[in-house]
């Protein structure tokens, strides 16, 4: 696929974000299509209207609260003419006749660094370069009778390959797909996995880019800390949030999240809270605390039967309390959050995982009454 300018630049923003993108452009929606058709990320489509918007002429006279903008999410064969549908939040039906409701397009994205990786062997495959894997996301390539490492700053685990000892001898380029570059007490080449895909480099170049950085005073530091064999306790995390649920609201310091009108956004988060609990009474550590998938989560909801669409009806709501959450904090308290701070997203069904799932955030939450 012969990539546009505003396409290349799609393909930056999608690899570096993990943010959710309404009414994405043209170039954007095709961009994320193409890098879905090479499975380099999970693609996930959802059209919705929003319940009270003074814009939509038809329907504003028949809101019950003109506060309430809750997303109802709606199926692409969706018949205005027929069809009708539900709030969830303020339980009004929206009838056939009320409609012209304006759509919205919701577009999220998830990395698929596996296939990525697969992806770049193939290419050096494919090179006329010898090379060998060291360890995951660390490549060693045979250039000009010497020996460059290619790094793969979001696969490489192995802190010993960030030394600057090791650093400082071997022609090295760092190679970043989500460009999250930690602070380098030396300089590096760095090489967006991006301008890969775009064809902006070639394999050729960035090995020819390959550098030995200056030697510096301190050659035992490391970019990455020293893994320490002993067993040690987490430290404290330093954002802390107060978890509040009472009366069916849920509360993090102070500010109304998700509201008791939301019935069935606040029935998910009951269950999710009660693990939580649950977790913290049995003394499981915070790491091991335990993720529920979209099908427990049905389960445990006291109408399960009435549960026909997981993904609409279970991980829908949860993708959008992440993003409300995330937004009022922001806003309101001028908090730098993260989706994962209070909900926190724990591995992916299609990945070689133990447990995947969702589960209320132990590292940053804190109960408050």
């Amino acid at each position: 696929m012969d990539l546009q300018f505003s396409q290349k630049q799609a393909v930056a923003d999608i690899l570096r974000s993990h943010d959710s993108w309404i009414d994405p452009s043209k170039a954007y929606l095709e961009t994320a299509l193409w890098l879905s058709g090479l499975g380099f990320i999970k693609l996930k489509e959802v059209d919705f209207v929003i319940c009270s918007r003074e814009e939509d002429h038809l329907d504003w006279p028949h809101v019950f609260y003109p506060d309430c903008n809750n997303e109802i999410p709606i199926s692409r064969d969706f018949d205005e003419e027929c069809d009708d549908m539900l709030c969830e939040d303020c339980c009004r039906y929206i009838l056939p006749n009320t409609h012209q409701k304006q759509r919205f397009h919701l577009l999220s994205t998830n990395l698929n660094l596996e296939k990525i990786a697969h992806w770049f062997e193939s290419l050096l495959n494919n090179s006329k370069f010898i090379w060998q894997k060291a360890t995951e996301g660390v490549y060693h390539v045979s250039s000009q009778g010497s020996i460059v490492s290619l790094i793969i700053l979001d696969l490489c685990t192995d802190a010993v390959h960030f030394t600057i000892d090791k650093l400082r001898i071997q022609p090295t380029t760092l190679i970043t797909v989500r460009e999250n570059v930690p602070n380098l007490p030396l300089v590096l080449p760095i090489v967006k996995m991006s301008d890969l895909f775009c064809e902006n480099k070639s394999l050729h170049e960035i090995i020819l880019e390959a550098a030995i950085p200056e030697l510096i005073a301190n050659v035992s530091t490391q970019i990455f800390p020293i893994i320490s064999l002993k067993e040690v306790k987490p430290k404290l995390p330093k954002k802390v949030l107060q978890l509040k649920f009472s009366h069916g609201v849920v509360y993090v310091n102070d500010i109304e999240v998700v509201n008791k009108r939301a019935t069935l956004c606040v029935s998910i988060f009951r269950v999710l809270f009660k693990q939580f609990l649950n977790d913290f009474e049995n003394d499981v550590p915070l790491e091991k605390h335990i993720p529920l998938s979209i099908e427990k989560i049905a389960d445990r909801l006291t109408f399960h039967s009435e549960i026909t669409d997981l993904e609409q009806q279970i991980r829908y709501p949860l993708n959008k309390m992440q993003r409300t959450i995330k937004e009022k904090l922001a806003n309101q308290l001028g908090l730098s959050i993260k989706r994962d701070d209070v909900i926190q997203t724990i591995g992916w069904p299609e990945l070689t995982c133990k447990e995947h799932g969702y589960r209320l955030n132990p590292f940053t939450l804190m109960l408050k009454r």
